[in-house]
């Protein structure tokens, strides 16, 4: 009985060694092995000549190291007479990213007269790998890379976002691997915003501001019509109370920037003007603000004080129906300006 039971474990584990030993030669023989893939160089030079041979049955492997958020560009310069494919992985491998406004291959080249095809990605920071497959021959490859320099660094997702500093301008990139980014807000008093943002992607831009809970969208909105060259920008005004906001930014892959501003909000000066006995002009006001009287013969520049009252006395009377213009100016303040027609 003991024997049988030892006999039946055996068994098992020669089962799972095999499993093993399968899973890892199957790993072994991917494409020239992503483990020997060459290093992609983004130098914006044409390669020497490489070779896919009869041997690479799963294609030859290149791994790009991309060292920020940013598109990339591969052209493939193919002499091959059949099909060359080409198509662009996850680090894992798990994950296949398609090309959606050009081919994933070329096909009809020679030894004399070879075919190019271009592929552009948009891509987050990190490790990819790219495979050439499907003919055999002589091809050059050449890579570039250009940065959109983010500074939007974990804007992932509600519960992992990006705490915005107020007045502050944030790069933002959608990406292939990156499709939403989220920006906490901490508005510190109620008052007028302004958020001004630019898109600089081919096709759309969408974002939605939401209470902090995400109970309420306050605005949902859409750019149209940026470039990488020529962006689209917009302004809103949004009247908040203090707490904290969400904001979420969707669309096609590119780069967008944004910032939001408190826009002050300006007091009301009071002012009145009087005329006494066409020789004084007597003037109340805001405390301590520059006042500025204009008369028929004459400019006057004074402050206010701290009782916000000042009595002017002129040598002669003004002329009936000549004008008074004074103005009050301070910081925080609506500009006053009221005109007194002397009687």
């Amino acid at each position: 009985m003991k024997m049988k039971k030892i006999t039946k474990k055996i068994s098992m584990l020669m089962v799972l060694l095999v499993a093993v030993i399968v899973t890892v030669g199957l790993r072994n023989t991917m494409a020239d092995e992503p483990l020997n893939a060459k290093k992609f160089d983004f130098s914006g030079s044409y390669s020497a000549d490489q070779w896919i041979t009869e041997t690479d049955s799963d294609g030859v492997w290149y791994k790009l190291e991309v060292p920020s958020d940013g598109i990339i560009e591969i052209r493939i310069m193919s002499y091959c007479s059949g099909t060359l494919r080409y198509s662009l992985h996850s680090e894992d491998l798990a994950e296949q990213y398609k090309f959606t406004s050009c081919d994933d291959y070329i096909s009809g080249g020679d030894d004399s007269s070879p075919v190019t095809g271009a592929v552009t990605k948009a891509l987050s920071k990190g490790t990819y790998y790219f495979c050439l497959s499907g003919a055999v021959g002589r091809y050059r490859v050449m890579g570039k890379f250009e940065s959109y320099k983010s500074n939007d660094f974990g804007a992932d997702s509600y519960d992992s976002p990006f705490k915005y500093s107020m007045k502050s301008t944030v790069t933002g990139a959608l990406t292939t691997t990156d499709t939403e980014d989220w920006y906490k807000i901490v508005i510190p008093k109620s008052g007028k915003y302004k958020l001004k943002i630019s898109s600089y992607c081919d096709d759309s831009l969408y974002y939605t501001l939401f209470n902090s809970d995400l109970s309420q969208k306050i605005s949902e909105e859409s750019i149209y019509g940026g470039s990488a060259s020529q962006p689209a920008a917009k302004e809103y005004e949004y009247v908040l109370g203090a707490g904290t906001y969400y904001l979420k930014v969707t669309g096609d892959y590119g780069k967008y920037t944004f910032s939001f501003k408190g826009k002050e909000v300006l007091k009301n000066a009071k002012l009145s003007v009087k005329i006494k006995n066409r020789k004084t002009i007597i003037v109340k006001t805001i405390k301590n603000a520059n006042v500025t009287i204009k008369y028929s013969k004459g400019k006057k520049k004074m402050t206010s004080g701290s009782l916000g009252k000042i009595s002017l006395k002129l040598k002669k009377k003004l002329k009936k129906g000549s004008k008074v213009v004074v103005t009050v100016k301070k910081k925080g303040y609506q500009t006053k300006k009221m005109t007194k027609k002397v009687k």
